[in-house]
């Protein structure tokens, strides 16, 4: 009987569960219910094991999202999470809140992404970063329309912001 209480939770993490990177962004789409927030757990999964042995981690981020959007304490609590898709030409440029500093843990291409065209067939991306927007492309995709990132199982994403908070597993399909 009070639509203002918070509800925080944990993405599931990342692990060799079939269906599972469905699950992770039917969760991030959830944050679009009032008062919810989401802790990303992908980048400490384990293949075989469904907690993460990290759990200080995953505490940290809970306890972040309470303190800045229960406290109201000026602090980072979430990574990347998809805002918008455009298209241009033969690539998609993807926005996302949280975006400042956008970037890889690791420096190299964005792992675990794809993109696809209206018939839905993915294909592994090619991507860069620039100021904040990623733009992802496949030589053989020349009208893309979809993009999405963490769609393994078990993901490598390897997208994060400044602040080292890893990007939710994210689709701009309804399929």
């Amino acid at each position: 009987n009070n639509p203002d209480l918070p509800f925080y939770y944990v993405q599931l993490s990342s692990m060799e569960r079939p269906g599972w990177e469905f699950f992770r962004d039917s969760q991030r789409r959830l944050l679009s219910i009032p008062n919810t927030g989401m802790a990303v757990s992908s980048d400490v999964g384990n293949r075989t094991d469904v907690h993460p042995r990290r759990k200080w981690t995953v505490g940290k981020r809970l306890s972040n999202i309470a303190l800045a959007k229960t406290y109201g304490k000026n602090i980072v609590y979430s990574g990347p999470l998809l805002d918008y898709v455009n298209v241009l030409g033969n690539k998609l440029e993807v926005h996302f809140s949280y975006n400042e500093g956008l970037k890889t843990v690791d420096g190299n291409q964005v792992k675990d992404i794809e993109i696809a065209g209206a018939d839905g067939v993915y294909k592994s991306a090619k991507s860069t970063i620039e100021n904040n927007i990623l733009e992802v492309w496949h030589p053989e995709i020349k009208n893309p329309r979809y993009v999405r990132y963490g769609y393994t199982p078990f993901t490598e994403g390897n997208l994060i912001n400044k602040s080292g908070l890893p990007a939710s597993t994210f689709s701009n399909s309804n399929q």
